[in-house]
């Protein structure tokens, strides 16, 4: 115990202040979730065309922010659970399960995909406290087997193509696959294809 005296009593008063100050500071300072963010398929933002079968998924946690948060080793990912789905009917291509560890890409590992499809995938991850975050990302399929390049290659002597055509009923989706390496513009009435 300090023996309080004219000099240690204003000392003491202050270091009890300080430290009631500290305790009211921490306890109304936000303690981060995680939050993963940034989702890539082969480290490609929703990219169009994926051809490999196993394809890798990644995500990034969201950094914490600002003086009014504070991220304690207790909000780091300590587990992840990935799912994979195909939009067209919803059928569950894959499911991870849960899988404790701080790994942030994973290797697909489910059914096979269809080639020409659209897929959606979901990270959820955890923290050590329990607290969750998720973030989903798409991703479409090219054509996967060599099978499923079944059309006539097209030449033309000036270099230009042109192929007139009429859309019978509503549209949902047009994809056009070229192996041209980007040698190649798609237009369509007369605007540029991005």
């Amino acid at each position: 115990m300090i023996a309080r005296t004219p000099t240690t009593e204003p000392c003491l008063q202050l270091v009890i202040a300080a430290s009631l100050a500290l305790v009211v500071l921490t306890s109304s300072v936000a303690v981060a979730a995680p939050v993963p963010t940034n989702p890539r398929t082969e480290y490609l933002v929703a990219p169009l065309g994926v051809d490999v079968r196993n394809p890798r998924l990644s995500w990034e946690l969201l950094a914490a922010a600002g003086p009014a948060v504070r991220a304690p080793p207790s909000s780091f990912q300590t587990s992840y659970r990935v799912t994979v789905t195909a939009v067209d009917g919803g059928t569950t291509m894959w499911d991870s399960g849960v899988v404790q560890g701080q790994e942030m890409q994973v290797t697909y590992a489910g059914k096979n995909f269809t080639s020409d499809s659209l897929y959606s995938w979901t990270v959820a991850v955890a923290d050590g406290a329990g607290a969750t975050g998720a973030v989903t990302a798409t991703f479409h399929t090219g054509l996967l087997a060599a099978s499923d390049w079944s059309a006539m290659w097209v030449s033309s002597a000036n270099g230009m193509m042109r192929k007139p055509f009429a859309v019978k009923g509503p549209l949902k989706r047009a994809v056009a696959f070229a192996t041209a390496e980007g040698y190649h513009e798609f237009y369509l009435n007369g605007a540029k294809v991005r």
